[in-house]
């Protein structure tokens, strides 16, 4: 009697066709009783004599699949993935079946599991691939999708941090430098009838 050929088996003693393993099992030798079932991360077609490791941007997460399922957006994997790996905070993807994330640039933020990433608000700032944005310091401000924060110039100040612009110094007050909390009296005999004076005369 001639075994059954790879990828087929003999269901019982005496039966006479070979049966085809189905997908997402396999025979690897010949003359098999019955199928393995393919591992997690692997799959297989029908009559198959070996299981095929899921693609990166694929998983199977069950022992005997078929197919393998796409990640979807805010994750990824490599090959033979059992699952899919959330996106680290500071990274995104915004597309499905992905082996990578991205990073976000400088002025924005992710949190783990992003499908994009967003700005950051005026008064704080962000290098690439930050999780969070961070306040500005007293002293200084930023507009939005900043990735530093910026002096106020002389004749400005900023007293709180987060701060998206900073504030003229009132009539009555200067400053002559930049990066300033605080603007100065004028001195007795001087003035500043403007506001945002660098000097009082």
């Amino acid at each position: 009697c001639a075994k059954c050929s790879l990828g087929k088996f003999l269901a019982s003693e005496g039966a006479v066709h070979c049966l085809d393993c189905v997908g997402g099992k396999y025979a690897a030798s010949a003359g098999s009783t019955v199928c393995d079932a393919c591992e997690a991360g692997t799959i297989s077609a029908s009559r198959a004599s070996s299981c095929s490791a899921c693609k990166a941007g694929f998983f199977s997460k069950s022992a005997g699949s078929a197919t393998c399922d796409d990640c979807e957006p805010g994750r990824y994997a490599t090959g033979g993935a059992t699952t899919c790996t959330s996106c680290a905070a500071g990274k995104y993807q915004a597309a499905n079946a992905q082996s990578t994330c991205s990073t976000c640039q400088a002025g924005y933020y992710s949190v783990e599991g992003s499908k994009s990433c967003e700005q950051c608000g005026a008064g704080s700032y962000s290098s690439a691939g930050a999780g969070k944005c961070t306040s500005c310091p007293v002293g200084k401000a930023s507009s939005a999708g900043a990735d530093v924060c910026v002096n106020c110039p002389a004749g400005k100040y900023s007293d709180t941090n987060d701060k998206g612009a900073c504030k003229v110094c009132p009539v009555g007050k200067a400053q002559a430098d930049a990066g300033q909390t605080e603007c100065v009296e004028c001195e007795p005999g001087y003035i500043a009838n403007t506001e945002a004076k660098v000097h009082c005369t």
